[in-house]
């Protein structure tokens, strides 16, 4: 390993296709995983790649509403919703399971520090107990 530039770093490519007239896109986007050794911190690089990736989830997500406007309606047995473009149903159901996703990881995620705390304390508890069965041998 060098001392300047990434340790790590995972790319992510995207491609998006359109029809037979029109040109394909593609770009890669590299997120860092780890610290520059410039004294860059974590933080600032999620920052700046949540900045690059939200224009690119946005403009994705104006042309596949753009490409896709079929009328439906969605029948769900009990409740018949309003005919709308399918692509807005797409994009409901997408953030939907967007917003589900992030409650569950939310919620796992604070188990995990309780739990984390909670052996941490345990450890602190172990340590001080052998210091002192260590003090009392001698």
């Amino acid at each position: 390993m060098t001392n300047s530039g990434l340790q790590y770093h995972q790319s992510l490519i995207v491609n998006l296709k359109f029809t037979a007239s029109e040109p394909t896109i593609s770009f890669i986007v590299t997120l860092p995983l780890a610290e520059f050794k410039w004294g860059i911190s974590m933080k600032f690089i999620n920052v700046l790649s949540l900045l690059l990736l939200v224009p690119v989830a946005l403009t994705a997500g104006i042309l596949f509403s753009i490409r896709n406007t079929q009328q439906v309606q969605i029948d769900l047995l009990l409740l018949q919703l309003p005919t709308a473009s399918i692509s807005i149903y797409l994009l409901l159901s997408f953030l939907a399971g967007a917003l589900m996703a992030g409650v569950i990881y939310t919620v796992l995620g604070i188990q995990l520090k309780v739990r984390h705390r909670s052996l941490q304390g345990q450890l602190k508890r172990l340590i001080q107990t052998h210091k002192q069965q260590s003090q009392d041998k001698q």
